[in-house]
C-alpha cells in the first residue's frame, strides 16, 4: 500500500472503532493480487453491516464517515454512491453503498458497506473464487483454507465482466475453469457498472 493509503484506511478503521461500526476489513481484488505478487492498482475495504439496517441510515453513516475523510485529507476526492442509483444487477442487492477515495498520485482506496453480517459471507457472495481472500491481520485468508487451482465462476455475470475475471485469471497464472466461464457468461441488454469493476466482490 502506498503511504497515503495506509493513513486512509488506519482513519476509516479508527472512525468505526469509535462509533462501534464493523471493522473495515481488506479483500477482494487488493488482496488477490496480494496473493498473486501483483501491484495492486487500490485498496478494496469491505464493512460488514449485515442486512438489517435501512438503506438511508447507512448512506448517513457513509456521509459522515465521507466527511471526517475530506476534513482529514484535503488533498484527496471523497465520493459516495448509492448501491450505484439505478443499477439493476445484484450490487444492489449486496451493497448498501460504496466510498471512494482518490490521492493526488493515483492512491485509491474503495469501501464497500456490505449487506452481509461477516466477512466470511461477503467472501461467499463473490463472483469468482479468485476474489474469494481476505487479508485479516497482515496474513491472507482464503475462504476455503487455500488458493484455489483453478478460477471458478460462481454465478450468472454478463460478458465484459467474464472478459475482465478470464484476464485476472491469466495475470495471476491460474488455470481457467471454462465449464464455469461458459455456464455463467449471459448477454444483457444493460450493462451493470459491477460488471467493469475489479473491486466488486
Amino acid at each position: 500500500m502506498k503511504q497515503l493509503e495506509i493513513a486512509v484506511v488506519a482513519c476509516i478503521r479508527e472512525w468505526c472503532a469509535l462509533r462501534e461500526i464493523p471493522t473495515p476489513v481488506i479483500a477482494g481484488g487488493y488482496a488477490r493480487n496480494v496473493a498473486y505478487g501483483i501491484a495492486p492498482s487500490d485498496v478494496d475495504l469491505v464493512i460488514p453491516m449485515g442486512p438489517d439496517n435501512e438503506d438511508g441510515a447507512v448512506f448517513h453513516i457513509t456521509e459522515a464517515l465521507a466527511h471526517e475523510l475530506r476534513v482529514a485529507f484535503t488533498m484527496c476526492r471523497v465520493d459516495v454512491a448509492q448501491a450505484y442509483g439505478d443499477s439493476q444487477g445484484d450490487f444492489n442487492e449486496r451493497i448498501y453503498t460504496l466510498l471512494q477515495i482518490h490521492g493526488p498520485n493515483g492512491e485509491e482506496v474503495d469501501v464497500m458497506f456490505h449487506r452481509e453480517k461477516t466477512i466470511r459471507a461477503v467472501l461467499r457472495s463473490h463472483d469468482c473464487n479468485l476474489n474469494q481472500v481476505c487479508l485479516l491481520e497482515g496474513n491472507l485468508v482464503w475462504l476455503y483454507g487455500e488458493a484455489p487451482e483453478y478460477a471458478r465462476l460462481l454465478k450468472p455475470l454478463h460478458e465484459l465482466r467474464v472478459k475482465r475475471l478470464r484476464e485476472v485469471a491469466q495475470q495471476c497464472n491460474v488455470r481457467i475453469d471454462e465449464e464455469s466461464f461458459h455456464k455463467y457468461a449471459i448477454v444483457k441488454r444493460e450493462i451493470d457498472p459491477a460488471d467493469l469493476a475489479d473491486h466488486i466482490p
